[in-house]
């Protein structure tokens, strides 16, 4: 006798998936180009990025007060930060209001044309809260 997976839908705001639930544990389907799932805490500093800053298809100015503070808090500047990797957090509301960091991993690089920016790592953003309870309080 098979088990039938029991699908059950996930929400944040607009953005749904379907988490399919089986003895090996979970599957996430893809629904309106959304994937929701837990992520293992993030070995970088978080450095604050404006996600309204975005200058390339990837990248975000750096050149922004909040940036430059949590730089400076390590001892590095914008020019001393170019390879470097970091995670880079943007404040956000998440559902039902509570605060929920959009946030991503990537390098600071210089641009010639846009200054310094966060280049984003090719797997995007993601929300605190999809962190795994040891980093979610950070």
């Amino acid at each position: 006798m098979a088990i039938r997976p029991a699908w059950r839908p996930v929400c944040r705001g607009a953005e749904c998936l379907t988490i399919q639930s089986s003895r090996r544990g979970f599957a996430t389907r893809l629904i309106s180009g959304v994937r929701l799932q837990m992520r293992a805490p993030h070995p970088y500093p978080e450095i604050y990025c404006d996600l309204n800053a975005r200058m390339t298809e990837r990248g975000y100015s750096l050149d922004r007060q909040g940036s430059v503070d949590d730089l400076s808090k390590l001892g590095l500047s914008l020019s001393a930060a170019v390879g470097m990797r970091f995670t880079f957090v943007g404040g956000d509301d998440g559902v039902e209001g509570k605060p929920d960091d959009i946030m991503f991993n990537g390098v600071v690089v210089q641009d010639s044309t846009w200054g310094y920016l966060a280049l984003a790592d090719a797997d995007g953003v993601y929300w605190r809260s999809e962190l795994t309870d040891a980093q979610q309080s950070a």
